[in-house]
């Protein structure tokens, strides 16, 4: 349910035809006011959309926190000149 929620976005450039087709975005004609149905319907749709972003952005920055750069290269870095070192090489294909 979560992946078809993130993929009906409404964007810029216009509105995913996933929502139109199974009803999931209420029409609305620029002469009647809107029901109180599609009142409701629209305030679900902006208050599962925040819940969305807000989790993204908690998956977003937990990954980005636990996010590893490689081992630690000071103990390398600060051997001095001519020490003797053990080198692994991997072979390539």
């Amino acid at each position: 349910m979560a992946v078809k929620a993130l993929n009906d976005t409404a964007g810029l450039n216009g509105l995913v035809l996933t929502l139109l087709v199974f009803g999931a975005y209420p029409r609305i004609n620029q002469d009647s006011p809107p029901s109180p149905n599609i009142v409701r319907q629209a305030k679900a749709i902006k208050k599962a959309m925040k819940m969305l972003r807000e989790e993204r952005a908690k998956v977003d920055i937990n990954r980005a926190i636990n996010q590893r750069n490689g081992p630690a290269a000071y103990d390398v870095l600060s051997l001095p000149l001519r020490s003797e070192v053990l080198v692994w090489r991997e072979k390539e294909g």
